[in-house]
């Protein structure tokens, strides 16, 4: 994908959210489940629900439970959130998942923050 498209493919995925609720009667859901490769989607789903209820259409605050999915064989952002911890490290991908291998993903740190918005960034790069 050509990085300068980058942004606009990432705000399109808010999209996902709008439907969800549509779909829902414009009812928050209680929980969302959304892949992790890059970090990007599941940032945006969370953007999507949050700006929904900022303008008055969802009946409720948004979701409070997000939650994210990795392969085993690839899953940084998990395993930081499994540790406790706020550095996401590297690791080489051994999945058959392909399209959700991504051993370094850009939006890792932005990831771990919609699922745990509390959570301290004390050792964030």
């Amino acid at each position: 994908m050509n990085v300068n498209v980058r942004t606009y493919y990432a705000e399109g995925s808010k999209t996902l959210a709008f439907e969800t609720a549509e779909q829902l009667g414009w009812e928050a859901p209680d929980h969302v489940v959304v892949p992790i490769a890059s970090g990007s989607l599941l940032t945006k789903i969370r953007k999507g629900f949050d700006e929904l209820y900022k303008v008055g259409l969802l009946d409720r605050e948004p979701p409070s439970a997000v939650s994210g999915a990795q392969a085993e064989g690839c899953s940084p952002v998990a395993r930081a959130w499994l540790d406790g911890v706020d550095t996401i490290k590297p690791v080489k991908p051994d999945t058959i998942a392909k399209s959700l291998a991504i051993g370094n993903p850009a939006d890792g740190y932005f990831a771990l923050d919609a699922v745990a918005p509390d959570r301290p960034a004390a050792s964030r790069p």
